[in-house]
């Protein structure tokens, strides 16, 4: 019996020897890269969410870029369609050579310009003579120019019917044209 109780004490204590060792090797080893391990994946964690916060700004600002892009050349269409300052001249020819093809009679006068923040309205009156057809067709090929023209009013009218000609009508119209002054 009493070999049977050193033989177990034996045994216990090294069991519990082990015990210790294990205990000790978790509490210093183990514990302190577990803590590592955990502060490691956080930081795993948080440079993933910068990484993701930076490809959404790559992102955003190829996005921007494309945008601008797109504005550079829909600016070159929009100062296409502005009579700029000295430029008259090519916007009236413009608006004569539309009468004449349709065989039409025409008074233009245009305003002074009022200022605004980039450019300037410029008042435009249109006094056209002829046929229906030809001045529908007239409009048409107006709203087709490259300058933007603004109708705020048309007044047509039949006149005084001659016998050269039967279907005359007066078409009367005022609007603003957008004119830039060459800085």
């Amino acid at each position: 019996m009493n070999k049977l109780k050193k033989f177990l004490s034996n045994n216990l204590i090294i069991i519990g020897l082990i015990a210790l060792v294990i205990v000790g090797l978790t509490a210093f080893l183990i514990y302190p890269n577990y803590r590592q391990i955990i502060a490691i994946s956080r930081e795993i964690y948080d440079q993933k969410i910068n990484l993701e916060k930076n490809y959404q700004r790559s992102q955003e600002i190829k996005e921007l870029y494309k945008n601008l892009a797109t504005i550079k050349n829909g600016q070159k269409n929009i100062d296409g369609s502005f009579v700029f300052e000295g430029q008259e001249l090519e916007f009236i020819t413009a608006l004569e050579s539309l009468a004449k093809n349709n065989g039409l009679r025409q008074d233009i006068n245009l305003g002074t310009p009022t200022p605004n923040h980039q450019f300037q309205k410029l008042t435009i009156h249109l006094e056209i003579g002829g046929d229906f057809v030809p001045i529908a067709k007239y409009l048409s090929e107006l709203e087709k120019l490259n300058y933007y023209i603004s109708i705020n009013k048309i007044n047509i009218k039949p006149v005084t019917a001659t016998a050269d000609d039967p279907g005359a009508i007066q078409a009367s119209l005022d609007g603003e044209i957008y004119w830039q002054p060459i800085k």
